[in-house]
Order: C-alpha cells, then structure tokens, then sequence
C-alpha cells in the first residue's frame, strides 16, 4: 500500500520535475518471473525513483546499508521495499548483516521478484557506463544454488539524464533485451569465477548501447553542440513520457560528433556557441500570455513547499549526486505535508474552502505550461538564422 501510493506521488513528481521523460524498451520487460534489473548509477537516488516509477513491475531496491541507521527513515525503507547492502567501510559487525541481506534477496527472487541492481558499485555524476560489479551474477547464483529451478532473467537498463542538477531538464531511460541467467549454468558448473567475469562482461555490453558515453576531452563540445541541437527541437508540453527512439538515436548521434572532433572543430564550435547563446532571447507567446493568470495561481498556490523544497536543496546538498534526488524526493514529502495540513485548516473554515483549493492546485500545470511557452517560444527565431531552417519535430 505504501508503495503503490508513493509510487503515484512520485510518477507526478517526475512528470513535474522533468520537461520530458523518454523511455524505450517497455516491451522488453518480462511481466513475471524472478528478475534481476541491471542499471547504471550517475545521479543518486534519480534513478530507483524513475525505474520504479516508469516500469511494469514493483519493485525491490539494493540499496546503501547506512541509510537504515537513520531511524526515522527505516519504516519508510522498510515498506518501500529497500534492502540494505553493507559496505567495508560500514564496519565488519555491519558487513556480517549482508547475510540476512543476501537470504531477503533469494526469499524474493524464489516468490517471482524484480530486483533492481545497480551494477557500477557507486553513484557518481558522470556521463558514461563505468566498470561492473560482480555482485549481481554472485546473487543470482546464490538464489540458484538454493532453488535450482529458478529461471532468473537479467534485464539491462541505462538512464541518461541531459542537466542533472537542472529543474524541467530531459530525462532517456532504455530497456535494453532480458537474457537468462540459466544460460552460464554450464560455465558455474566447471568455473564459478568465470562465470561471473562472463556474466558481468556481457552485461556491460549490453548496456552500452543504453548509456550515453561520452570521453572526458569531449564533454565541453558536447554539451554545446547538445544544447544547440535541442534548440531546434519542437518540443510538445503534453504528453510528458515519450516513448519514440528518435531523440536517444538524436542523442547518440551528438555524442558520435563530440567525441570524434579536432582541436579546430571544438574551436570553430565555441565561436558558433556564443553567437548562438548572444541571439537566443526568450519572448512571450500569445498562448502563454492567455495561460497568464491561471499559471499565476498555480505558481503562488505552490511556492511555499516547492521553494522551500528547493532552499533546503541549495543550502544543505553539498553532492550534486543527490541534488536532483532531494528536489524530487524533497517535493513530494513537503507538498504533501503542506497541502495536506492546508486542506485540514480549510476542512475546519468549511469544506467548500478546502474543495476549491484542492480543485486549483492542478493549475500548477498551467504555471508550467507558460514557463515551457517561453523557453521555446524562440525556436523559429533561431531556425531562420541557421543553414539549416527546420524544426526538428520530436516530442
């Protein structure tokens, strides 16, 4: 119960959060059987949130082991279906609780569970698949060994995120093709070890083609070139999860040009990129001049827990890993508090009070809604001074 409704409060958060969510693969997730979800790890606790919210599954979370010393927070991680894994630097007497950790794990798995993993170890705000673990094929056989008849499935997933830290940025997650685990039985059988290294090894590769990859000396090139790519795109304010493979192909044609330019082509680009940043000025559209006043009610109607959301996210985040994870987290816990305790005051006035305030709070949207207007209310201005004059149509 507890996950299915925080589930719901997240999904909004995301669709509020993120200008556009593009998602992949869908088809590829088995709809039952014991599952092992492969993810790469860039932006702290984004991704489980995203996952679990865009996948047709529910989920059970491997997840840091000192989170459940935070007392408060253990029954919510308890319900929420999380599992503590313990790290060396945890202590021994903690790494000895990765025991009941590891038994959880196979309980669930032998009931027809999915279990996201992510597979790179740590969190850590790059745009790259870094190296695997080898926990995941270690788990996977554990469960194996216990139940033989198990047919566990791996599935790979890569998330990309193209501003991490930036609210209304754009979000790609890819469900890459599920492969069973039965297939390296074999290879357990005659070199345990081995098997893991192969398990590991093709799930990188499998990966790779779902994360953007992008070599360190490129990185300045790309995010020019990204940004005055997506300057171009026609971006539809509804629907919020988009499910084409045309802005991933798009992406992934980007990062293929950073990577591969000169010295001269990354010079001649920033010249390109100021006149481009000098002539891109945000004007209002009739649209959102009529969207003005509803957009107006919904900003003020959501100030106060969002703002303080997002103070409380400035002043003590010192991780810009986690900074988008507390803004959406953040959001959902204050909103909820704050409208809730809203509501109860009202309730107490009259209950026609409390209706119409919960009846506006979807103007939100509107507010929303303006601020996309403006932000791309310019696309043609920008096309009319390139070569190339068309707006790319991707939702």
């Amino acid at each position: 119960m507890v996950y299915k409704f925080l589930r719901i409060l997240a999904t909004i958060a995301c669709k509020v959060y993120f200008k556009k969510i593009h998602i992949t693969g869908l088809d590829s997730v088995p709809q039952d059987g014991p599952l092992l979800i492969a993810c790469n790890h860039p932006n702290g606790f984004a991704e489980p949130i995203l996952v679990s919210c865009f996948l047709p599954r529910i989920l059970h979370f491997l997840v840091r082991g000192d989170v459940f010393n935070i007392k408060p927070l253990k029954p919510l991680l308890i319900h929420t279906n999380q599992i503590p894994i313990f790290r060396s630097k945890d202590g021994f007497s903690n790494l000895r609780n990765n025991n009941k950790s590891f038994e959880a794990v196979i309980e669930n798995l032998s009931q027809d569970a999915a279990i996201l993993i992510f597979v790179e170890g740590t969190t850590q705000l790059t745009k790259r698949l870094r190296p695997l673990k080898k926990g995941m094929s270690k788990l996977a056989f554990m469960a194996k060994d216990e139940f033989p008849d198990l047919k566990i499935n791996v599935l790979p997933v890569g998330v990309n995120f193209t501003h991490p830290r930036m609210f209304r940025s754009e979000v790609l997650i890819n469900v890459g093709e599920a492969f069973a685990i039965s297939d390296y039985d074999t290879a357990y059988q005659e070199n345990p070890q081995k098997a893991y290294r192969q398990i590991t090894r093709d799930t990188s590769e499998k990966m790779s083609p779902l994360v953007l990859s992008i070599n360190d000396d490129a990185l300045e090139a790309y995010e020019m070139m990204a940004e005055m790519t997506r300057a171009k795109l026609s971006h539809s304010f509804y629907p919020f999860v988009n499910h084409s493979m045309d802005r991933m192909t798009l992406e992934q044609d980007i990062v293929d040009r950073a990577n591969s330019m000169t010295h001269e082509e990354k010079e001649a680009l920033k010249e390109d990129y100021m006149a481009f940043r000098s002539g891109m000025k945000p004007r209002l559209s009739a649209v959102s001049i009529l969207a003005f006043i509803p957009a107006i009610v919904g900003y003020l109607l959501w100030l106060i827990p969002l703002g303080l959301n997002q103070w409380l996210a400035d002043k003590y985040v010192t991780s810009q890993v986690f900074y988008s994870s507390v803004r959406i987290s953040g959001g959902i816990i204050i909103s909820f508090f704050y409208h809730t305790l809203v509501s109860l005051i009202l309730l107490f006035l009259s209950y026609k009070y409390m209706i119409v305030y919960l009846l506006l709070l979807p103007l939100g949207y509107a507010y929303l809604y303006m601020l996309h207007r403006n932000q791309h209310a310019h696309l043609e201005d920008y096309a009319s001074k390139t070569q190339d004059n068309r707006i790319v149509d991707i939702a």
